[in-house]
């Protein structure tokens, strides 16, 4: 990292040698992973799945490190330079009513599940109680406490019940 140049950004609260002492920092600080053919097994069947992998690997990754990596000058082209050069059609609503297909017929089952309709004389507290279980209620309610100690901390008024 000798060769340093000007930065595309600008830095708040450090110079750009401490910028760079801190990534040189961190990039020492960082551990590798093992791969999987550096980590210890014990099962001969899983040595073999790996060694097939690796053999799989060297085939299908072949490259060598001498091989100059193909590419154009044209990969260097933003995207919204592709986007503005591309044929966009515009769609506009009309009058012109064709092709419109009806929809599929529905075949999911539609009404009550079976276990509001098993409920013996259901009330509005049965219905309440199938919706809202005991979980939301505590949860509601140590919501609500939290709050209220919030407010109270906040605007130094206490509650009248505490006096």
């Amino acid at each position: 990292m000798n060769t340093r140049t000007s930065l595309p950004f600008n830095l708040v609260g450090m110079t750009e040698d401490e910028f760079f002492e801190e990534v040189e920092s961190s990039y020492i600080e960082c551990t590798s992973i093992p791969s999987d053919i550096d980590s210890d097994n014990d099962s001969d069947a899983e040595e073999e799945i790996d060694e097939v992998i690796a053999d799989n690997n060297e085939y299908v990754l072949s490259a060598t490190d001498e091989e100059d990596d193909n590419w154009d000058e044209e990969d260097l082209i933003p995207l919204s330079r592709f986007a503005n050069s591309t044929n966009l059609t515009y769609i506009s609503w009309g009058k012109n009513l064709t092709n419109i297909q009806p929809p599929p017929p529905f075949t999911e089952p539609c009404g009550l599940p079976q276990f509001i309709l098993d409920v013996a004389e259901p009330t509005p507290f049965d219905f309440f109680n199938l919706l809202v279980t005991d979980d939301i209620l505590g949860h509601l309610v140590f919501q609500t406490n939290l709050y209220a100690e919030q407010e109270f901390q906040s605007t130094g008024k206490t509650c009248k019940k505490l006096i």
